[in-house]
């Protein structure tokens, strides 16, 4: 989530604060809150109220880079002897009424450092107002009341923005050592020795031909309804950083050759089924793309494939678990039809079992978790 304030409108001195929460891997809410309470000398006014919510599509990943977004507004305003970007309206009158608006906007977000970013948005759309008019002078009569709609910017901001969390930890491999071939013929033994030496320290390293494995030591996890990797969440800073320095080291050793990497992504099984395998897709699509964004990797050598809901590893967890209804849960997996299987764990107990499984089970299986690294000796 971020926090933010907009510094066009303070400079009318116009408190402001905004937030703004990831939904999905493109897609964000925002709302935002600005008052202007203050009069100005000689009867000037410029006092106004808002709430603001957008929705927003990012065209990168969200928070970074450029996004498209619908707003709408609604809010009070109060003006006398003061011309607005914002109302059309004469300076020769006193306006004070209620507005809103809808519009659509483009912004982009920069980096500064850490968690602090700069984002500036602009947009326009519609405006709709009821007001009433007044002479100019200190309590100046009502002259009439109106209402109008108009086209017109209906946002234009440049915000400070600070993104809630842990800082995010940056992911260093270390450079991968070149022996040059030695002038002496090798034995077999000697010859593979590194890579065997890689494949035994990452047990998702694997000789082309031998059994894939579903191994739960290496994993990448996503937050819920999420496809964004995010070092900082759940120990994936050194996942991330074994992927990487065990590709870089496969890749200059003399005598194997680095043969394919597949990924294979999942979701856990609460929400929509069909939801749930186009979630383990994109998981698995992010972890490919940051595996390219970071090594010299060809993007034909990587496949992904998408399992949907983690059943087997639910299984697998409840299996090593404490739970008091471990055994309920169990039954039902191994003896319920797949399609019917949530139904049951939903009504188990009223609803406690599930909850229960929601915060400490499910958080677990939401992750492109099973990567396979497949090399081939020369």
């Amino acid at each position: 989530m971020s926090l933010k304030t907009n510094a066009v409108e303070w400079s009318v001195f116009a408190p402001n604060v905004a937030a703004e929460y990831g939904l999905n891997k493109h897609i964000s809410a925002d709302i935002d809150l600005g008052i202007n309470a203050w009069n100005r000398p000689n009867n000037k006014k410029y006092r106004f109220m808002h709430i603001t919510g957008e929705l927003r599509y990012w065209t990168h990943e969200v928070f970074q880079k450029g996004f498209w977004g619908i707003h709408a507004s609604a809010g009070s305003f109060n003006i006398n002897k003061v011309k607005t970007l914002f109302f059309p309206f004469k300076k020769d009158y006193r306006y004070q009424g209620t507005f809103y608006n809808i519009g659509v906007g483009y912004g982009r977000r920069w980096n500064i450092d850490g968690h602090w970013d700069i984002e500036a948005e602009i947009g326009l759309g519609y405006y709709y107002a009821l007001y009433d008019r007044y002479n100019c002078e200190t309590c100046g009569a009502k002259l009439d009341e109106n209402k109008k709609g108009f086209f017109g910017p209906t946002k234009v901001a440049v915000n400070l923005v600070y993104t809630l969390g842990k800082k995010e930890e940056k992911i260093k491999v270390l450079p991968a050592v070149y022996t040059p071939r030695p002038h002496k013929k090798l034995t077999p033994a000697e010859k593979y020795k590194n890579i065997e030496a890689i494949a035994e320290k990452y047990p998702f390293v694997r000789e082309v031909g031998s059994e894939a494995r579903r191994d739960r030591r290496l994993t990448v996890r996503f937050p819920v309804n999420n496809a964004v990797i995010k070092g900082e969440y759940m120990g994936n800073a050194s996942s991330l950083r074994d992927i990487l320095q065990a590709v870089q080291d496969i890749s200059v050793d003399q005598y194997a050759d680095l043969n394919s990497i597949s990924i294979t992504g999942f979701a856990s099984p609460e929400g929509n089924e069909e939801y749930n395998r186009q979630l383990s897709k994109e998981r698995a699509q992010a972890l490919k793309e940051y595996i390219l964004n970071f090594t010299s990797v060809d993007a034909d050598i990587i496949t992904i494939s998408a399992e949907g809901e983690d059943w087997m590893g639910l299984r697998d967890a409840v299996a090593k678990s404490k739970m008091a209804e471990k055994n309920q849960i169990l039954n039902i997996i191994d003896n319920t039809p797949e399609d019917l299987r949530k139904e049951k764990l939903i009504k188990l107990n009223g609803g406690q079992t599930w909850y229960k499984l929601l915060h400490t089970i499910f958080p677990w299986l939401r992750d492109a978790c099973y990567i396979n690294v497949w090399y081939k000796k020369k």
